[in-house]
């Protein structure tokens, strides 16, 4: 399968020049100081299964003005596309025109920083249905943040504080640059909990208290997260949607 990959990515490279070139990445940092504005009385969080863009274009048909997070790596612009990875940010590539915009110049990614890009056009379908050629395709937002890699946990499979604290600053990174942009809507996952070995239920722990602090700041947060078998990505954790969905559902 991943040979295909690389095929489907090497096709979306070349269908690319059919689109119109993506408006410019910003590179953004944590800011501590600021208090992000109440927009809204409060701000529903629910746990779909669904994939980023899937998740991203329903609240788009639904009148919300969303950012999707891109579980982005920390050194590479698309991480290991090239060699067919089935993990998040390269399933984005490989259906859009993103790596025009998330150049590698924007990297490294340090604690606290993150990347911003407007306007990507998705252009294919997703790999369970074949990355089909869109008849109508349309524009997303995103932003790439990377999320704890490889920590190491405690025998009750949590972060150490450090960690903890860590993660809570790029989330906070997000959503921060969610309202900088006037987002009212937000696409995020079980961030991490992936091939970098990230605790799925303290990680969800750690989004719940973030996200009360930015209460109204969004109209809704989703967490897609593509329960398993169907799941192209290797999860650690095979319960990781229901442990997602029991602590934020």
């Amino acid at each position: 399968m991943a040979s295909r990959r690389v095929q489907a990515w090497q096709e979306t490279i070349q269908l690319s020049e059919n689109y119109p070139v993506p408006a410019p990445s910003t590179k953004h940092t944590f800011d501590s100081a600021t208090a992000w504005p109440r927009k809204y009385d409060t701000t529903v969080i629910r746990v779909v299964p669904d994939d980023t863009i899937t998740c991203t274009k329903s609240l788009q048909e639904a009148n919300f003005n969303p950012v999707a997070l891109n579980f982005s790596d920390d050194e590479e612009a698309g991480g290991v596309v090239e060699l067919g990875s089935a993990a998040q940010e390269e399933s984005l590539f490989r259906q859009s025109n993103y790596f025009k915009t998330l150049l590698q110049e924007f990297y490294p990614l340090c604690p606290g920083e993150c990347v911003y890009s407007p306007r990507v056009t998705v252009f294919r379908g997703a790999e369970s249905h074949g990355w089909p050629l869109l008849a109508s395709p349309f524009e997303v937002a995103l932003v790439a943040c990377p999320a704890l890699k490889y920590p190491c946990l405690t025998d009750e499979e949590r972060f150490t504080a450090e960690d903890a604290e860590l993660l809570q600053v790029q989330l906070e990174t997000v959503l921060q640059t969610a309202c900088r942009y006037g987002h009212d809507a937000v696409v995020l996952g079980a961030w991490g909990c992936g091939v970098w070995g990230g605790a799925p239920a303290h990680s969800a722990e750690i989004f719940k208290c973030v996200l009360k602090k930015y209460e109204g700041a969004f109209r809704e947060v989703r967490f897609a997260i593509i329960p398993p078998p169907k799941s192209n990505e290797y999860v650690r954790h095979e319960n990781v949607y229901d442990t997602f969905c029991d602590i934020l559902g």
